[in-house]
C-alpha cells in the first residue's frame, strides 16, 4: 500500500491497531501523521499479535509513541522487518523502528530513519522497556531536545536485553547521550558495538556507547569514534572497551570476536559475517559491499554468491517477495 495517512491515535501505514494477529510480506510507503502512536507500518501492535517480513519506507510524524515501523510493539513480536525514511515526535518515546518495545521482542529488523524527538529517542527504539531486541541496528543520526538518546535505544529499562546489535549514526541530546543507548538501567547489552559519536549539551553524561549505566551488565561491548573520551559517561563502563580505530574491527584477530570464549560472536550459526575492510555485519543484511571474503574459523560459504543467494532480508527491497526459490540474485 502507498499513500498519506493521517489521524488521532494508534495510526499507521498500514494497520492502525493489529490487536492477537498476524501480519507478513506486506509493505507501506508514504507519509503517516497522527498525535500517540503513530507507526509507519502499524500504530500499535499488542496482545500477541506477530508481524514478520514487512517493512515501510515513510515519512511519520507524531506527539508521543512514534515510530519508523510501529508506535508500540506491546507484549507482541516483529521480526524480518525494517523502516526507513524520516521519524519526527514533539514529544517522547520516539524511535527509528519503534517509540515503545514493551515486554516484546524484535528480532532480524533495522531502522535507517532520521530521528527527531524530546526525551527517550533512539535510532531503532525509544524506549525497550522490559523487551527483547536480538541481531538489529540502526544506521540514522538521532536528534533530541531533552534526556536519553542513543543510536539505538534511548532507554533500556526493566530487564531488557540487547544482543548482537549495533548502530552507526551519530547521536545528539542535552544529556544520558551514547552511541548506542542514551539509559541503560537494571538492563544488559551482549555482542554490541557503536561508531557514530555521541554530544551532549552542558555537562550532560555522554558515552561513546552508553550514556548513563545504572545496575546494568555490558558483555564484549565495543565502541570507537574520535569526539568521545569514555565509552559509558556515567556509571559502571565493566565489558566495554574502546577500539583503537574504526579499521581495527577488521582483522580476525580483534578480540570483538572472542573466539573460544563463551561469549564469542556466533560465526557458526551464523549470526555475524565477517569481510575483509569492513565492520562485522549482522547475517540477515544479506550484505552487498565490499568483496566477501570468509575470515578463518567463519564457516559461511565460501563465495559471494551463495550468500546473495540465500533468502534473507533485503535492504533495497522494492516489493515484498517470496525468495527462496530464486538462485540468481539479481533477479531480486
Amino acid at each position: 500500500a502507498s499513500g498519506s495517512v493521517t489521524g488521532d491515535d494508534y495510526v499507521g501505514g498500514l494497520v492502525g491497531w493489529n490487536n492477537s494477529s498476524t501480519v507478513s510480506d506486506s509493505h507501506f510507503s508514504g507519509s503517516v501523521s497522527g498525535k500517540d502512536r503513530v507507526g509507519g507500518f502499524v500504530g500499535g501492535n499488542s496482545d500477541e499479535s506477530a508481524i514478520t517480513g514487512a517493512y515501510a519506507t515513510s515519512a511519520v510524524a507524531g506527539d508521543n509513541y512514534v515510530g519508523g515501523f510501529a508506535g508500540e510493539n506491546l507484549y507482541a513480536s516483529i521480526s524480518d522487518s525494517y523502516g526507513s525514511g524520516s521519524v519526527s515526535g514533539d514529544r517522547d518515546y520516539v524511535g527509528g523502528f519503534a517509540g515503545k518495545n514493551s515486554i516484546a521482542s524484535l528480532s532480524n529488523s533495522y531502522a535507517a530513519n532520521s530521528v527527531s524527538g524530546s526525551s527517550s529517542v533512539g535510532g531503532l527504539i525509544g524506549w525497550n522497556y522490559g523487551a527483547t531486541i536480538t541481531n538489529a541496528y540502526a544506521t540514522g543520526a538521532v536528534i533530541a531536545k531533552g534526556d536519553e538518546v542513543g543510536g539505538l535505544v534511548g532507554t533500556n529499562s526493566d530487564g531488557s536485553s540487547i544482543t548482537n546489535s549495533y548502530a552507526s549514526g551519530t547521536v545528539n541530546g542535552k544529556k544520558q547521550v551514547g552511541g548506542l543507548v542514551g539509559r541503560n538501567i537494571d538492563s544488559s547489552a551482549t555482542n554490541t558495538y557503536a561508531i557514530g559519536a555521541a554530544f551532549a549539551k552542558g555537562n550532560g553524561a555522554v558515552g561513546g556507547l552508553i550514556g548513563t549505566n545504572v545496575s546494568g551488565v555490558l558483555t564484549n561491548a565495543w565502541w570507537h569514534n574520535a569526539v568521545n573520551s569514555s565509552g559509558v559517561g556515567s556509571g559502571s563502563s565493566l565489558g566495554v572497551t574502546k577500539t583503537s580505530a574504526t579499521a581495527a574491527f577488521y582483522p580476525p584477530t580483534h578480540p570483538v570476536y572472542a573466539a573460544g570464549t563463551p561469549g564469542q560472536w556466533d560465526r557458526a550459526t551464523p549470526i555475524w559475517d565477517f569481510y575483509v575492510n569492513e565492520l562485522p555485519r549482522l547475517h540477515f543484511e544479506n550484505h552487498a559491499g565490499n568483496s566477501y571474503a570468509p575470515l578463518a574459523g567463519n564457516p559461511v560459504a565460501a563465495a559471494a554468491a551463495t550468500l546473495q543467494t540465500e533468502p534473507r532480508l533485503k535492504t533495497q527491497l522494492n516489493n515484498i517477495k517470496d525468495v527462496s526459490a530464486i538462485d540468481d540474485p539479481a533477479a531480486l
